[in-house]
């Protein structure tokens, strides 16, 4: 668990975060980041005008986007580089080690604000750089 940037037990982290590992998805054949909504309690995906503004929801609070520069109020952040563009987070999950799903409020420990909270998906390559 890196909810806090470094290696911990999900126990001791003092926010609210669910957590899918990669085996998860893999069992139940969930490839698209869209389907983190079947996974995670209090995740929803939101419709835009354009299919790039789509994003997610935590809890009902999210950003409606209607144009390509305002950022979302869920963040996205893979491999610890923040996507910035709204839709971008919406990419395949291909080869992910685990995706952890933060319900509160985040400061710039990852990159960026995320004033609803923030979606960080871990792949292999990165974990097994860690060791």
């Amino acid at each position: 668990m890196t909810a806090q940037r470094r290696e911990e037990r999900l126990i001791e982290v003092p926010a609210s975060v669910a957590v899918t590992d990669g085996t998860t998805l893999q069992r139940y054949n969930l490839s698209e980041a869209s389907n983190l909504v079947l996974t995670t309690p209090g995740l929803a995906l939101g419709d835009a005008n354009t299919p790039r503004g789509a994003g997610f929801r935590i809890h009902g609070i999210g950003t409606s986007v209607f144009a390509d520069g305002i950022e979302q109020s869920v963040g996205t952040v893979v491999d610890g580089v923040p996507y910035a563009r709204a839709g971008q987070g919406l990419a395949d999950l291909v080869d992910v080690e685990r995706i952890e799903v933060l319900r509160s409020p985040q400061g710039l420990l990852f990159g960026r604000n995320a004033s609803a909270g923030l979606i960080n998906i871990t792949t292999p390559l990165t974990v097994s750089s860690r060791t």
